[in-house]
């Protein structure tokens, strides 16, 4: 039994995300009320929590502002950064200080590279003649061609138009003179070349080999103009968020960015894409947007203005708030049975290669990530689903070790694919834990986030399944009659289908009886979990709702 409570048991409406998880992109956050209710549940003020795919920062956030303390590791540099960034102190004052002074040092040359004319004032603006200032927030082109602006001025003029020659012959002059302006003001932008991955081959085989080619000649202009001067700023502490808020800017930089209807959206998908019609949005603007964001959420977490970072375990037990670790967390630097609670949302299979991704921003902040202990399925990377069980075994093992006996392993996790939730169940039983009883809780999604291009295909879960698992001092494995497993699962597949309307619904019902059979079953010798999720996945794609099969609906849907 558990030191503190029986497994989580309430359904709650996942939130959106709030201001802190708002000043960067980081890839598939899970919901941070639902974190902190399981904090909440599961630890108590004081109490050390390890999350081992800290990602993009939930626990450590959630813990530290209910007064625990939280060691978070992550692989992903990335990650790390991220996370830290979230819970660093930020002098708000200076930081605005800061930020205008950096404006007063780059904001004509940037303004000077979009400048544009107003069709309502009708003056060409001049780049000392700051009164007719009017530049383009961002512009759409198809094919090599601008095809429309938006405009804004210092008259409050704002909207769309067709571009005029001034439009097109600048947008030709920078991209002529990109090389002459590189050299005369000594910019330096990304070089590196984008490594050959399962989800950048598409984009490389469209002819962008390198990072720098995913942006206009004039946004890579502008960005390497923020960064140099960036770079320039003497505090140290200053510098760092201003280098986020240039991170946090590269979202909407790229190629990848488009109108969605008459949404602007940045670079939303799990993958590297550019739309026939993309767009060229303003750096200086969107960097602006983004310090503003930075200051919103250092608002919106007061309590951390005292948080204490360490790289020592020793000063966890003493004054430090948390340990943020850029490394596998196989291999971790605690002692042993020293962690109340592991918090996580490990990685799904191949649902997010988190490494390929984040390539995007390191490249402008260090280097491409070193991918050879990411836990991920990718073909590239010659990664299997046995190497992303054992990837996973590792860190679980670990997690082992370091936790207490009487405290829990909670994970969100979830697939389309029950073959990969087999694995993840696999290799956390196989570290030494069992899942308790009445310890599998599924949590619906974020409404808001639902229609994201990644969520929207049919049959994906957009919610998690909570797991909770406490280790396991039973002896022995488990002999299992495999055609009894085949048995009760047509069984099982046959109950549900008699009711379910959709995949959804379909899947739901199924794991949530399945899933507790995955975790005794995998105490068997033999380890043919794997063919026999196999076999359940196989039985339920053969499932018809709405008078379709599960693959036809889903490509209809697309």
């Amino acid at each position: 039994m558990l030191k503190y409570k029986n497994p989580f048991s309430k359904i709650i409406e996942s939130k959106q995300h709030s201001p802190v998880y708002k000043m960067h992109r980081y890839f598939a956050r899970r919901p941070h009320n639902v974190f902190s209710e399981l904090i909440k549940h599961y630890t108590e003020e004081g109490d050390i929590i390890l999350d081992p795919f800290c990602g993009g920062g939930v626990t450590v956030v959630e813990g530290l502002l209910l007064n625990r303390k939280v060691i978070g590791v992550d692989i992903n540099p990335l990650a790390t950064f991220v996370t830290e960034m979230e819970v660093l102190p930020l002098n708000v004052e200076e930081f605005k200080t800061e930020l205008n002074l950096l404006e007063q040092r780059v904001r004509e040359k940037i303004d000077y590279l979009y400048r544009s004319i107003c069709p309502e004032c009708l003056i060409v603006p001049s780049f000392h003649n700051l009164d007719s200032k009017s530049f383009l927030d961002w512009v759409e082109w198809e094919n090599g061609d601008i095809i429309r602006c938006k405009y804004k001025c210092s008259q409050n003029h704002s909207g769309e138009k067709y571009p005029d020659d001034n439009d097109i012959i600048l947008a030709q002059k920078i991209e002529n003179d990109f090389k002459e302006i590189v050299t005369k003001e000594q910019l330096l932008y990304p070089k590196q070349q984008i490594p050959d991955g399962d989800k950048t081959r598409s984009i490389i085989r469209k002819g962008y080999n390198y990072f720098w080619q995913l942006f206009t000649k004039r946004n890579l202009i502008a960005l390497s103009i923020l960064k140099r001067e960036i770079s320039k700023v003497e505090n140290l502490e200053i510098r760092k968020f201003l280098l986020f808020a240039l991170s946090g800017t590269l979202k909407w930089a790229s190629k990848q960015s488009h109108l969605r209807g008459n949404v602007v959206e940045g670079w939303a998908m799990h993958a590297y894409w550019i739309y026939q019609r993309y767009l060229e949005i303003n750096v200086w603007e969107t960097f602006i947007k983004r310090c503003k964001s930075i200051i919103s959420g250092k608002e919106s977490v007061r309590s951390l203005s005292h948080c204490k970072l360490t790289t020592s375990f020793d000063n966890i037990l003493k004054d430090a708030s948390a340990m943020i670790l850029n490394h596998s967390s196989d291999d971790l630097p605690l002692p042993d049975k020293s962690v109340d609670a592991v918090i996580t949302d490990p990685p799904y299979g191949g649902n997010v290669n988190y490494g390929e991704l984040a390539d995007y921003w390191l490249v402008w902040l260090n280097d491409v990530m070193d991918k050879s202990k990411e836990a991920v399925i990718n073909a590239t990377q010659g990664k299997n689903l046995e190497d992303y069980e054992d990837l996973l075994l590792s860190v679980f093992k670990e997690c082992n070790r370091v936790l207490k006996d009487d405290s829990p392993l909670v994970a969100t996790f979830n697939s389309k694919d029950l073959v990969i939730i087999s694995s993840f169940v696999k290799s956390v039983v196989k570290a030494g834990f069992r899942l308790m009883d009445n310890g599998l809780l599924y949590q619906p999604p974020i409404k808001a986030y639902v229609t994201t291009v990644h969520a929207k295909e049919v049959g994906a879960f957009t919610g998690d399944f909570i797991f909770t698992f406490c280790k396991d001092n039973s002896a022995g494995e488990l002999n299992i009659d495999v055609e009894d497993c085949r048995i009760l699962i047509d069984e099982l597949i046959e109950k549900h289908a008699i009711t379910a309307k959709t995949e959804v619904q379909m899947r739901k019902w199924f794991y949530e009886e399945i899933i507790p059979l995955f975790a005794k079953w995998a105490k068997s010798p033999d380890g043919w979990i794997t063919d026999i999720a196999k076999y359940a996945e196989s039985q339920l794609k053969k499932q018809k709702f709405e008078g379709l099969h599960f693959k036809q609906a889903r490509s209809i849907a697309r």
